[in-house]
């Protein structure tokens, strides 16, 4: 049966010619050591083996290479033990130690090694003698006819053989009755018994057991082909010629139904939102993130530390995690050491540059000012500027009449950005380790802003006593990121609101024209910063973890990990005193006294887990694995900070330099607790027929007793049709596998004292004509709130064919219910605050649908494809006694997806007198030019209590994303294309909305109705909000289809870097956010959900060139 190939057995048909000088190999019986090829002189091997047998010698030769064994004869004592310490040295160093003092010989041929004994009669070089010679032609391809290009070619029984060429022809002279084994790595051994023939074409078939993928699941590991429930695995070997800042982003467009969202391009900041199918509560909707087994921030990793992510998406294969697990699991695995594997030193760096994506384009001094005049007049105001300012403007030379485009003095220019990273991993028989030191550092495209971190990271693992019974791992890592906002005031938000073209970033002193002053609002930002103005915060994020793991028996572990993660956030600001010029108005504005703010916040959370897991067979035909643990987890967190203004200077910005009287200082501090029992079994009969059941039983702390502990259990079945006997003659079908599963999750995503009555300080009071201070109950809680339950249903479908293709395709229904929300309580209970209730339900529906294709062309080039298509429909379904909430331009209603955009519809624009005559009643006073509303309810006036509708979703319609990856010879070039489709944005404020106190306002306003233009796309001009309304007309197609990253790499020949002492050498190039097609007229369409589109920190794009180097 044709199975999936792995990538990891991809032929690189380049690499193969370097050893194919000598084609034709011939095997001598009297020689004791003959070297032929290359292969040998490419590798070499760092063992240490005490007092162990031949055999495993030559196994550990034969999975760490691509050498083969071949035994002449039955005389060779494969049992006798050797003891060997050799450090990188090529292989036959080691078998010049096992057989010495014996009277065993070797070959090396290409990839063969060849044993037998020496001064033995080769008996099968008699035979060959006796019998007829012939000289044997033929051709090797893979199933899909393409050459295979160095397989072994052997005479069986003989140590006379040959490898192939670039076409995948050899040439063999042997006997006319031989047998011919031909191998390669990553195929299935074959033997061809000639029988006189002397043109031999052969086929080779994968191999099945040697392509079996292993993916991270949780608390272990399982095979791919044998995965219940629906798991995507993302293995990132290739991430260094992608060159990402944080590890969030890597997901994008890698994994179906996993939505990758960049939410800014602001240093530090500049993560991404996770969702994993869709939005599946009203509270928090973050998946669970485990690296190394431990909750954690993925984008405290450097990228380049990660080997591989997994995501759990399905109840099934998330339930293992109970309540943490209602919104999806993502594992992380970060790299360490192999048993036995040669040291090696790593150094991935990269350089280059960002800028914003694009800056929406306004308008300029000169038409701001004519159009502003113009809608001051729409509104019945008078105009700010004279004839002869607008003249002025126009000219732009006077002072206080000059262009400022503000998008160029805040975003303009590129940005550097570098990544370094060293790293150094290896093991011995007893001791792996890896450990890396990586450096980030991101200038901001917003003037003064920066981000830097810094990564230590060591995963050590010991093997102790026979077989490895015992293990220990101990995972340490560091992280330090710091980064600097410049100013708080636009510290994510968009500046440009507050921009305004007639504004100056600098006028004339009006005091003394030799010097300049800053100007008023924008101008203030720089004002500040060039004053000392900073908003630092310097995360450190300290974590450890320890392992230890004993095989009790075969096949029963019993395993303990303990881990603690301590995050400290140090924040620091300063605001000083500054003035802007206001030209308009001849006054100087300010943003009020200075101030210097601390604070100091510290998070300890520790884990243990203890658990074991049971391997075991009936009959042969029954496989069963069974696993049983506890989980702990606490967290305590505290915090402290303090405020002085008006300093004294803002020469010296320090607590102690403010004025007492201004001091206000406070703390906060939270603990949390969770405990859990959870158990999973697995079966299997003949690899066919698999079934796995899981539970876990939560408790938390967050609820109150009686209503802490939750059961969630799950059972998923698959059904490999493939290895049904049936099957057998179907060749091209390659793999066929049917999934269901089911399962329950809890959700515990609220307050840590959701369930708990809250006394607060503050309530003072007067006693005995005294002041006191006194607390006061502010918040009443309802003990019986509980878990929010997530059901999950989950049907899929695995497809492998032609030898090329994979598929799988999963269709799923995601339902919470119980879900939290916040209700008001009696006014009679004198409190205030809501309290939280089970109350709400909402539903996800969709597929996941993923392709990839891979092939080789020719015999240099190779193609892979990887398409990628995910589609939800979230709907709310049950408010319960809570009704319809409002929120913003948003609203949560039955029947309608969570957050929907809610306004009013737009009818049109008023064009003519006899038009403004036949609309319904308006909320506001309507002329010609304008916009006008429709009646929703039929009664002839619009009002926004009875007329408003659901406007638009902020969810897609579908989402889709394209990953290819062209190689040839020893370059690759790779692109991943992602967009959505059917998504909606509203967009309304500064530039959307025409001159908001006089702010920045878009060009496409320019085709706005006039009486010379009275079919224009645009209603007629207004200022500060007098005519605006919440509709649609805010709304804006978000669909998008973007070329997240394109990237192109160079591994430099190993015939030319081994010659310096080096491994591998990778040269490589990539950009990032290239190219976007979307008719949104924001900043960026991919932004958060249900985000304005505009008052963001822009996206950037990026190059950076980079080079890997292994010694």
């Amino acid at each position: 049966m044709k199975k999936q190939k792995s990538s990891q057995f991809k032929r690189f048909n380049y690499l193969k010619s370097i050893y194919l000088g000598g084609c034709l190999l011939c095997f001598s019986g009297n020689v004791s050591a003959n070297f032929i090829g290359s292969y040998s002189d490419e590798i070499d091997f760092t063992i240490k083996m005490e007092n162990k047998s031949v055999r495993d010698v030559f196994s550990y030769i034969e999975k760490n290479s691509e050498f083969i064994f071949i035994y002449q004869g039955t005389k060779i004592d494969l049992n006798r033990k050797v003891s060997i310490d050799i450090h990188d040295q090529p292989v036959q160093k080691i078998l010049h130690e096992v057989f010495a003092g014996t009277n065993d010989t070797y070959s090396v041929i290409g990839r063969q090694i060849i044993v037998k004994k020496a001064n033995t009669k080769n008996e099968a070089e008699v035979q060959i003698l006796n019998q007829q010679k012939i000289t044997v032609t033929g051709i090797l391809t893979d199933t899909n006819g393409v050459p295979i290009i160095g397989a072994n070619i052997v005479e069986k029984g003989t140590t006379n053989g040959t490898v192939t060429d670039l076409d995948g022809r050899f040439s063999l002279e042997t006997t006319s009755n031989a047998i011919l084994q031909i191998s390669y790595i990553g195929y299935l051994t074959q033997e061809i018994s000639l029988k006189g023939q002397s043109v031999v074409n052969v086929k080779l078939v994968e191999d099945n057991q040697a392509l079996d993928e292993v993916v991270v699941v949780g608390y272990g590991t399982q095979k791919k082909a044998n995965l219940t429930g629906a798991v995507s695995s993302v293995a990132l070997d290739d991430t260094p010629v992608l060159a990402y800042n944080n590890s969030s982003s890597m997901l994008a467009g890698k994994v179906p139904g996993v939505f990758v969202t960049q939410n800014l391009g602001q240093p530090g900041k500049n993560t991404a939102t996770v969702r994993i199918r869709g939005v599946g509560t009203m509270n928090n909707s973050d998946p669970l993130v485990l690296i190394d087994g431990m909750e954690g921030d993925i984008n405290a990793v450097d990228p380049k530390d990660i080997e591989n992510i997994s995501v759990l998406k399905d109840a099934s294969s998330a339930a293992i995690y109970g309540n943490r697990a209602a919104n999806g699991v993502i594992l992380v695995t970060t790299k360490r050491g192999k048993k036995n594997e040669k040291i090696t030193l790593s150094y991935n760096g990269s350089v280059g540059f960002q800028k914003a994506t694009r800056i929406p384009e306004t308008f300029d001094t000169y038409e701001h000012v004519l159009l502003y005049n113009e809608a001051l007049e729409n509104c019945g105001l008078a105009k700010m500027f004279t004839d002869e300012d607008v003249q002025k403007f126009k000219e732009g030379t006077e002072d206080g009449y000059k262009n400022t485009n503000w998008g160029d003095l805040f975003y303009g220019g590129a940005k550097p950005v570098t990544t370094h990273n060293l790293s150094m991993k290896g093991g011995g028989d007893r001791i792996t380790s890896f450990l890396s030191l990586g450096y980030m550092y991101q200038e901001g495209v917003r003037y003064k802003q920066s981000f830097d971190r810094i990564n230590i990271r060591s995963n050590t693992q010991a093997y102790f006593l026979e077989d490895d019974k015992l293990q220990v791992q101990f995972l340490l890592d560091f992280t330090r990121g710091k980064r600097d906002d410049g100013l708080n005031k636009y510290s994510s938000g968009s500046a440009l609101d507050d921009a305004a073209p007639y504004m100056q970033l600098k006028y004339d002193d009006p005091a003394d024209p030799s010097k300049q002053v800053y100007g008023s609002y924008s101008g203030l930002y720089f004002a500040a910063i060039d004053q000392g103005a900073y908003y630092k915060e310097t995360n450190y994020d300290m974590n450890g973890k320890a392992l230890l793991s004993y095989e009790v028996i075969k096949n029963l572990n019993l395993k303990f990990e303990f881990g603690a993660k301590y995050k400290l956030v140090d924040f620091d600001s300063f605001l000083p005193s500054v003035k802007g010029y206001y030209y308009w108005s001849n006054v100087f504005h300010s943003w009020g006294a200075s101030s210097v703010e601390r604070s100091y916040a510290n998070n300890l959370h520790t884990t243990i887990n203890a658990f074991a897991d049971y391997e075991f067979n009936i009959a042969d035909s029954h496989h069963f694995k069974i696993l049983a643990g506890y989980s702990q987890e606490e967290s305590v967190y505290k915090k402290f900070n303090a405020k002085r203004s008006n300093l004294i200077s803002n020469s010296f910005p320090e607590l102690v330099m403010g004025d007492v009287e201004t001091s206000t200082n406070g703390s906060d501090a939270w603990e949390y607790a969770l405990r859990s029992g959870f158990a999973r079994l697995n079966y299997d009969y003949k690899d066919k027929y698999l079934l796995e059941a899981n539970v876990r039983y939560d408790g938390s702390s967050r609820f109150a007793k009686g209503n802490r502990w939750g059961l969630f259990p799950s059972f998923s079945a698959a059904w490999r049709i493939t290895e049904e006997g049936f099957m057998e003659d179907v060749n091209k079908l390659d793999n066929l596998k049917l999934r269901a599963s089911w399962g329950k999750l809890g959700n515990q995503n609220v307050s840590n004292y959701a369930a708990a009555d809250l006394i607060s300080m503050g309530s003072n009071a007067i006693l005995n004509n005294t002041l006191i201070q006194g607390a006061s109950l502010t918040y009443l809680a309802d003990k019986k709130i509980s878990w929010e339950t997530i059901t999950q249903a989950n049907v899929g479908v695995d497809v492998g064919f032609l030898n090329k293709f994979n598929a799988q395709l999963d269709v799923y229904t995601k339902t919470a219910s119980d879900i939290l929300r916040q209700l008001p309580v009696p006014a009679t209970t004198g409190v205030s605050n809501p309290a939280w209730r089970n109350v709400a339900k909402v539903r996800n529906m969709g597929f996941d649908f993923n392709i990839q294709y891979a092939t080789n062309i020719g015999k240099d080039w190779s193609l892979s494809a990887n398409l990628g298509l995910s589609h939800f429909k979230n709907e709310v379904l049950d408010m319960g006694e809570i009704g319809t909430q409002y929120s913003g331009v948003s609203i949560i209603t039955e029947g309608e997806p969570f957050m929907a955009y809610y306004g009013l519809e737009v009818g049109g624009i008023v064009r003519s007198e006899d038009e403004l005559k036949k609309i319904p009643q308006q909320i506001i006073k309507t002329e010609v030019g304008d916009l006008w509303y429709k009646d929703q309810g039929g009664d002839g006036k619009v009002t926004t209590m009875d007329d408003r509708v659901v406007i638009g979703n902020p969810y897609p319609d579908l989402s889709y994303s394209l990953h290819l990856d062209l190689r040839w010879r020893d370059f690759s070039l790779s692109t991943l294309l992602q967009g959505e489709q059917g998504v909606d944005a509203y967009c309304s404020g500064a530039v959307f909305e025409p001159f908001t106190w006089g702010y920045t306002t878009g060009t496409w306003w320019r085709d706005r109705w006039t009486p010379e233009n009275p079919n224009a796309s645009m209603p007629r001009l207004w200022v500060n909000k007098l005519k605006s309304q919440t509709s649609d007309f805010f709304v804006q197609n978000a669909s998008y289809l973007r070329m997240k990253s394109l990237s192109l790499s160079y591994n430099v020949p190993k015939h030319i870097i081994s010659r310096i002492g080096i491994q591998n050498l990778m040269l490589y190039g990539s950009a990032h956010n290239l190219l976007t097609i979307t008719k949104f007229k924001g900043y960026d369409p991919e932004r958060p959900i249900a985000g304005s589109g505009f008052n963001t920190y822009p996206q950037v794009k990026s190059y950076t060139i980079g080079v890997q180097i292994d010694f």
